[in-house]
């Protein structure tokens, strides 16, 4: 499978890594090592969580306040939305 990110999303964590970074740089390492563990939860089950809406997927991060939403195209995994989760549920329609 193979996992790729939307615009969206991508900047989205762009900027939380970079706030993090300025905040305190071992809390961007420890955030940026929650983004992969998670990204290898999905690729090794992919289809685990269940579709929350038509088509889509949810996964929170285990030490960070956000969720990853995705959809599976074929072989291709997409994070369309990169969402903190004070957000209300449907902010990432409106913003992926």
């Amino acid at each position: 499978m193979n996992f790729e990110w939307d615009h969206a999303p991508a900047v989205e964590v762009r900027k939380q890594t970079c706030t993090y970074t300025a905040e305190d740089p071992e809390r961007a390492s420890r955030f940026v090592n929650g983004l992969e563990a998670v990204k290898a939860k999905i690729l090794r089950n992919p289809e685990t969580p269940r579709e929350f809406e038509a088509g889509y997927r949810e996964m929170r991060m285990d030490s960070f306040p956000f969720t990853l939403i995705y959809t599976i195209e074929g072989k291709t995994i997409w994070v369309v939305a990169f969402v903190h989760n004070s957000r209300h549920q449907d902010y990432w329609k409106r913003n992926s």
